[in-house]
């Protein structure tokens, strides 16, 4: 969660994007769902699954149009179509890709190096 919630402002200052603290909200939010059913506990299809559904729909679906929706003053009917079909195809491509990268040995080793 620091580490997502620094890396937010920390590009948005070196690369000069302009700053809103709802997406780092949203970067810490995610970083939080992830740690709680990741750390420490077994990294299976299940509780990779869960964290990433919630990721999707409570950050990326909800947090996420909310801020568009502050930012641009879009209405909801433009823009929400496109994200839930790209949430949609994300969904599976994201949980099978973590799956894949906290499977390998090298990753398994760091992990269980670095975890305290």
């Amino acid at each position: 969660m620091v580490i997502s919630v620094a890396n937010d402002i920390i590009t948005a200052l070196l690369n000069g994007y302009s700053f809103f603290f709802g997406y780092t909200f949203s970067a810490g939010l995610a970083g939080f769902i992830y740690g709680w059913f990741l750390w420490r506990k077994e990294r299976n299809w299940k509780n990779i699954l869960i964290a990433v559904v919630l990721v999707t729909f409570i950050v990326n679906l909800g947090f996420g149009s909310l801020w568009i929706k502050m930012m641009q003053g879009k209405a909801w009917a433009a823009f929400m179509p496109i994200r839930i079909a790209k949430n949609a195809v994300s969904l599976p491509l994201n949980t099978i890709i973590l799956v894949i990268i906290l499977k390998l040995p090298v990753i398994d080793r760091l992990i269980k190096k670095f975890q305290f």
